[in-house]
């Protein structure tokens, strides 16, 4: 099945829309200045506090469709990167079924190939970006980083990434099924032990691997034993506290009122009493279910201080350990929503394009990463 059969596809009139873009340097620029002027410094420097500031400004003009196609930048980038040149063929291998759709980005590091049912840890992924946006190839850079990291510390990684059908097109709970039948993928066609899979999700993402285990625990399926990674997973779906929503919204390159849409999109509000368990992870699980019944043994959550998220996130953590759960919390200082990734979105050209070793520093947030998933796996 195609999952999103007029991803990419952007008008004319859409293209044109873009324009805007360019009027909103200066007026964001001024809006940043002033406010810098007459407000409580955020900690923030000038050029980060533009850029988010900016990132933030643009989501009020952007088309759906174009915001969708930034998504799908790494793939041009792969084909067209120096450090890969020689084994791209090997790399970010379509998977398309009538239940579901995929991507291998790799199986074992890039130049050393590996079967995946042979490697040491299958990371399945589930991407970010509200239900309504976001594409596998989004961290490409990331999870191949990951893996050079991984190879160098004798692990050996392969990552399969869901392409999972978007809102408003598609609601609940066609995402989770689909990630369901992505996993039975794993098991049934590549023999992938559970005990060797990672679920791994970042925002909605996140908020995605939750349901997925949610809906696992009334199937016969074995349960991937291998961690849960839940990176600023977006836990209430109205994002109905206050707290960092607040006092975060100049940090954070999130908007407040586009999450809140977005989570209509996907279920909405119509069905806000019979899925209220789904719409908000805080509240408590049907039939005084245990999260402890639910996720596997190994889950690790990240959260940068600066994420809307933060807060809803640490009160997720307190619920899971309330329940028996035991959790690695990683919490950043001064970082934003889905740091790892986003902080690496400028090294991801001179990354592609470096032959041999990585400089120190270049992609910093693809090896934070990496240290927290290699920590997890050999514990």
């Amino acid at each position: 099945m195609e999952p999103n059969p007029n991803f990419g596809k952007v008008s004319l009139k859409e293209k044109l829309q873009c324009i805007l873009f360019l009027p909103l340097i200066p007026w964001t620029l001024l809006r940043v200045l002033l406010r810098r002027l007459v407000s409580k410094s955020n900690g923030l420097s000038l050029k980060r506090d533009f850029g988010l500031s900016y990132t933030r400004a643009i989501q009020h003009v952007v088309p759906l469709s174009v915001m969708r196609s930034f998504g799908k930048n790494s793939e041009a980038r792969l084909e067209k990167s120096t450090r890969f040149a020689d084994v791209k063929h090997e790399l970010y291998q379509r998977v398309l079924t009538p239940k579901f759709a995929g991507y291998w980005i790799c199986q074992g590091a890039p130049g050393n190939p590996k079967k995946a049912e042979d490697c040491d840890l299958v990371i399945y992924y589930l991407h970010g970006g509200g239900y309504k946006t976001g594409h596998p190839a989004t961290p490409l850079s990331s999870f191949l980083r990951l893996a050079e990291i991984s190879a160098a510390r004798g692990v050996s990684v392969a990552v399969f990434a869901m392409n999972y059908s978007l809102a408003p097109e598609a609601k609940w709970p066609t995402p989770v099924n689909q990630s369901i039948a992505g996993y039975q993928y794993l098991l049934n066609e590549h023999n992938i032990s559970p005990s060797k899979i990672s679920l791994q999700g970042d925002s909605a993402g996140g908020h995605l691997v939750i349901s997925f285990f949610s809906a696992l625990a009334d199937t016969q399926l074995p349960k991937p034993t291998a961690g849960a990674f839940l990176i600023s997973p977006w836990i209430d779906l109205r994002c109905s506290s206050n707290g960092s929503f607040v006092h975060n919204k100049n940090k954070d390159y999130l908007v407040r009122s586009h999450i809140i849409d977005a989570g209509h999109d996907f279920i909405p509000t119509s069905c806000d009493t019979e899925l209220a368990h789904v719409v908000n992870y805080l509240r408590p699980r049907p039939n005084d279910q245990s999260w402890a019944d639910i996720l596997p043994s190994k889950v690790c959550v990240t959260v940068g201080l600066d994420d809307l998220f933060a807060d809803d996130v640490e009160d997720f953590v307190k619920v899971l350990e309330k329940d028996g759960v035991k959790v690695v919390f990683e919490k950043t200082k001064g970082k934003c929503h889905v740091w790892q990734f986003f902080d690496d979105a400028m090294d991801v050209g001179r990354y592609f394009d470096t032959v041999g070793e990585v400089p120190v520093g270049l992609m910093a947030g693809a090896a934070a990463f990496a240290n927290t998933v290699l920590s997890m796996v050999k514990t």
